[in-house]
């Protein structure tokens, strides 16, 4: 990427999207192609590793979480939402998300 494209993306606005079904769930996929259809944001996807619907805020305690790509700005992390939420927001988040403008999250 060069410093034209960088500078582009680096001015886009960003949605951010996640589940609690995972990361290859359909449901965010459907979403993901939706949203990127609009052509004007960028697009990052965030969920867990697995399905870990009906954990609420459920948080890992005993083993440790990993953040592992899943191509172009998709992530899964192993652990429930909560852990998720929490380490994109404080590991990734502030410096690759300043203009984000809205969070949508799967809701099926």
């Amino acid at each position: 990427m060069n410093q034209r494209e960088r500078a582009t993306m680096a001015e886009q606005k960003h949605i951010l999207i996640s589940n609690d079904d995972g990361i290859n769930a359909h449901g965010i996929g459907v979403l993901e192609d939706a949203v990127r259809s609009l052509g004007c944001f960028r697009i990052t996807v965030v969920a867990p590793h697995d399905q870990q619907s009906a954990s609420s805020h459920s948080l890992t305690l005993t083993s440790p979480l990993r953040i592992i790509e899943h191509g172009p700005g998709r992530y899964a992390v192993t652990g429930t939402p909560t852990d998720t939420a929490t380490v994109i927001g404080q590991a990734y988040l502030p410096s690759h998300f300043m203009n984000t403008v809205m969070k949508i999250a799967d809701a099926t």
